[in-house]
């Protein structure tokens, strides 16, 4: 019976405290300002063009239809949430976007590619010759001849042939005997830029060669370079160590064979004496005028006896400024002045990939090859140095370079676990390039013999390189999804479409809510001209009483 008792008072407590409750919260709804969002949500819901929320507050509706309708509109937000989740999950994997900007993008706004010519011949015949005559052989009795002999090992050295791995002592001795470095007889013996390019044109006018070529060191040897600045300030352009004068790209603002440059070229066939192909021409390669001209440029053969017309056209990718805010694992792109380069003046991927080889090289052999940038830090790799070079070249000229676990000799290196970490340029100008060419006619074409004006007609080439079209396309690099993108399709899904933030429902709240304050207005005004118009009849009357 006690027990009874007890649960019966629990029973009746708990359900006071319950009708508490109750009445605190109608309390809570009876607030002015919870009132007054209730009103203005009730005018804004009729007025709306989503459906579920003029479903609630039509009282047309049961009970039965509104939590229906609710239940739909829940579901459909959480089917939303899950949808914007999934695209924050794809955009995880392709976080930046690459687009089409405009295909009218004018040329002259895009700098003149670098043109780097290299002969096919690298050894001059003559060159090398009067290089033996000079030499000082350690052995007695050597001759003209044996000095000759060991200076063709420079061929192999250039190859990384190993077949010569034990006669690269004696080209070391000689060398060393002389007091002259690798360097130097690179400079000595392959064609000079002033007798392989005779006369150059720059939009239709004449120019000095020496002005707008000079030599620098390439992956094929010694070249010649116009409008290349690639290199830093304290760098060697060449083995020779001379510097291009050019400190600012050139600019094109038109198109065609006659707006661009144009250049007489001697093969010098007759001086040929250790060639790579089996032609007698040149590798002209079409590269950005900062990147260090590598074979993943556009490489066009031009045959002796040619009139050749290189068409290039450029290609412009930026980042937009919220890229370069994002870290390097969301962005995958550098800066062209984020990254300090040793040699070379700005970032790119070429640029970084080539000063990377030249650090592994320099690590796993103490040297670098001499065809290599250099800015007089690092030697350059002897003769006998080399044969470590052969051994190795894999591993350095690969696209990304990793050694092989597999070769289990190779020494720890530092760059074995992080590799170079080249990652494209956030901003970059690439160049596609086609050529067309046909024999030379110097005897019959007018224009020839006005390229040939002061030389002699033989087996020049004559080659132009010009762009094809005044426009071109620019590529804008953006973000897939930001904050802004992710706000609009939350409100979208949310809202079953734009219909809530139309210029018409919110023109239709705006005016429901101006007609009501300006009846609620008439009417206050209707009250008080009412009273004031009593309150005179009433005095008036009080009037004629006295």
């Amino acid at each position: 019976m006690v027990n009874k008792q007890g649960l019966s008072e629990n029973v009746s407590q708990q359900a006071s405290k319950g009708k508490i409750k109750i009445l605190n919260f109608q309390k809570f709804l009876e607030l002015k300002w919870i009132v007054w969002i209730k009103a203005r949500l009730s005018i804004f819901c009729r007025l709306t063009a989503t459906h579920t929320c003029h479903y609630l507050v039509e009282n047309i509706f049961s009970t039965s239809e509104k939590i229906f309708w609710f239940m739909l509109f829940s579901i459909s937000s959480v089917i939303a949430g899950i949808l914007l989740w999934y695209s924050l999950y794809l955009s995880s994997d392709t976080p930046t976007v690459t687009v089409v900007e405009t295909t009218h993008y004018p040329v002259y706004k895009i700098p003149f590619p670098g043109v780097t010519i290299c002969s096919s011949n690298k050894i001059s015949k003559k060159a090398i010759m009067a290089l033996a005559r000079e030499l000082k052989n350690p052995k007695q009795n050597a001759t003209f001849n044996d000095n000759l002999e060991i200076l063709k090992l420079i061929s192999g050295y250039m190859d990384l042939a190993s077949s010569y791995g034990s006669s690269y002592k004696d080209l070391d001795n000689l060398l060393a005997y002389n007091k002259i470095n690798i360097n130097y007889v690179m400079s000595r013996i392959m064609p000079l830029c002033s007798e392989i390019v005779e006369k150059c044109f720059w939009l239709g006018t004449e120019v000095r060669c020496d002005a707008f070529f000079k030599p620098i060191d390439t992956f094929q040897g010694l070249c010649c370079a116009f409008n290349y600045i690639g290199l830093k300030a304290a760098s060697k352009t060449t083995s020779q160590g001379s510097n291009s004068i050019l400190q600012q790209v050139k600019l094109v603002s038109a198109s065609g064979p006659s707006s661009g440059l144009i250049v007489v070229l001697n093969p010098l066939s007759e001086d040929y004496f250790y060639s790579r192909f089996r032609m007698t021409g040149f590798r002209v390669i079409i590269h950005d005028s900062y990147d260090f001209p590598e074979l993943n440029a556009p490489n066009l053969m031009i045959q002796q006896g040619y009139v050749s017309y290189i068409g290039v056209m450029p290609e412009y990718t930026y980042s937009k400024d919220e890229i370069y805010g994002k870290d390097i694992s969301i962005r995958q792109c550098y800066g062209e002045d984020e990254i300090d380069m040793n040699v070379m003046k700005k970032y790119s991927f070429i640029n970084c990939m080539v000063e990377c080889r030249r650090l592994i090289a320099y690590q796993l052999c103490k040297c670098i090859p001499y065809n290599f940038p250099k800015n007089g830090t690092l030697p350059t790799c002897t003769a006998t140095k080399q044969t470590c070079i052969m051994q190795f070249n894999r591993i350095i000229n690969d696209v990304n370079p990793q050694i092989n676990e597999s070769i289990g000799f190779m020494p720890d290196l530092p760059w074995r676990k992080d590799s170079c970490n080249c990652l494209a340029s956030c901003k970059y100008y690439q160049y596609t390039a086609e050529v067309s060419q046909g024999k030379a006619n110097f005897n019959s074409s007018v224009k020839s013999q006005f390229y040939l004006r002061g030389f002699k007609p033989g087996n020049q080439s004559i080659l132009h390189v010009f762009y094809t079209d005044i426009v071109t396309t620019v590529y804008r690099r953006d973000m897939f999804l930001n904050w802004m993108s992710v706000l609009a399709m939350w409100f979208y899904w949310t809202f079953y479409g734009t219909y809530v933030f139309t210029v018409r429902n919110i023109f239709d709240y705006l005016a429901e809510r101006s007609r009501k304050i300006f009846v609620k207005k008439m009417k206050k005004r209707e009250s008080e001209d009412y009273r004031r118009k009593s309150r005179i009849q009433f005095d008036l009357q009080e009037n004629l009483k006295y």
